[in-house]
């Protein structure tokens, strides 16, 4: 919101599509921000039940579009204050699991780029310990082509030297001690949890949960949700390539059985994951 706010005012420099970038977050946010609202009316005056299922929004052969709500944790925490709906929260703590990949024996990372928009409210403050055991350079940086190339350079300049340091390279929107209200309010809001990632297996407190004053509205306690069980297809090598261990054009279903449209593992669901890229570029496209 203050990142797309300060984008259509003008006040933050930038490329050009970065500020149309800035527009269109602005937007969702009020989107987001006015949808809240509107649910928090209706619930407070029980003019919708306690839970709805808004359906399928289009179909087409095997694939189905269903309408979803999605929003970011200060976010959510926010709304969450003085409301009446339940959230199943999914939220992930970055500094956790960069530290349990490290720590792998086979571990092959050499320098990381960490993604701006984390460290915008987070900051970069809970790098230095991480940089300082492991002796790898952290880079943080945005996500517009010339952020990522300089967040390249950044961290290809410390292994050169031989340095492992924490670099801001996107120090138009992050600072080291990032945004402390926002701060503040998720840890009011949710407690570390364990959680199980994908390709990874579970990683101690490397996720968000609902902390005991607001447990009230936590899905996962208030309706049915033990038996849901999520697993993993024995064909999947996502964690391998997670770690860097592994190439993707190595994995025996890349391209047949995985794909961006069906997808197996974590690094070919999300569309920035190395699988989905790699099957993208593999032939020049």
């Amino acid at each position: 919101m203050q990142r797309g706010g300060g984008a259509v005012a003008g006040w933050l420099d930038g490329e050009r599509c970065e500020k149309t970038t800035g527009r269109i977050a602005l937007g969702a946010a009020a989107i987001s921000f006015f949808l809240a609202l509107a649910l928090l009316y209706l619930r407070s005056t029980n003019q919708i039940p306690e839970q709805m299922e808004l359906g399928t929004w289009l179909t087409s052969g095997a694939y189905r579009i269903a309408l979803n709500f999605r929003a970011d944790a200060p976010g959510l925490a926010l709304s969450l204050v003085g409301s009446y709906f339940s959230l199943l929260v999914a939220h992930v703590c970055v500094p956790p699991a960069l530290q349990a990949l490290l720590s792998t024996p086979d571990n092959r990372m050499q320098g990381l780029l960490a993604a701006g928009h984390v460290c915008a409210v987070m900051g970069y403050w809970e790098y230095q310990p991480i940089v300082e055991s492991f002796h790898v350079p952290i880079v943080v940086t945005g996500f517009e082509p010339v952020d990522i190339l300089r967040g390249v350079l950044a961290c290809v300049e410390e292994l050169e030297r031989g340095e492992a340091t924490v670099v801001n390279a996107y120090a138009r929107a992050v600072t080291r001690e990032g945004n402390v209200p926002a701060q503040q309010l998720l840890k009011e809001v949710f407690e570390p949890v364990d959680l199980a990632w994908r390709g990874l297996g579970t990683i101690p407190l490397s996720g968000l949960g609902l902390a005991p004053s607001y447990r009230r509205f936590d899905a996962a306690e208030r309706f049915e949700t033990a038996g849901l069980v999520s697993s993993e297809s024995a064909l999947c090598r996502s964690g391998e390539v997670l770690t860097g261990r592994l190439d993707p054009r190595q994995c025996p279903a890349f391209g047949k059985e995985c794909t961006p449209d069906t997808p197996l593992g974590a690094t070919m669901v999300s569309s920035e994951g190395a699988c989905a890229a790699y099957y993208r570029y593999r032939h020049g496209q």
